[in-house]
């Protein structure tokens, strides 16, 4: 694939990604509860317990990237 289609690739699998988190939380932070979609953050509050960067692994199933972030403890 081709650098730009992959680029491309993976700026739309991050935009489906994110869309899902924020729909999952119910549109709110997850760190202090604000419903900014623009800043919404989803991912472990505590940045030593990430296994992995939820921005970089759109290539794992939606429920292992869904178990990475705060949405199914």
């Amino acid at each position: 694939m081709p650098i730009r289609d992959r680029r491309d690739y993976m700026l739309r699998c991050y935009r489906e990604r994110r869309a899902v988190g924020i729909v999952t939380l119910g549109g709110e932070c997850a760190e202090c509860g604000h419903a900014e979609r623009e800043d919404l953050q989803f991912d472990h509050v505590d940045p030593a317990a990430k296994v992995f960067d939820l921005s970089q692994r759109c290539n794992l199933s939606l429920a292992r990237w869904l178990s990475e972030s705060l949405l199914l403890e």
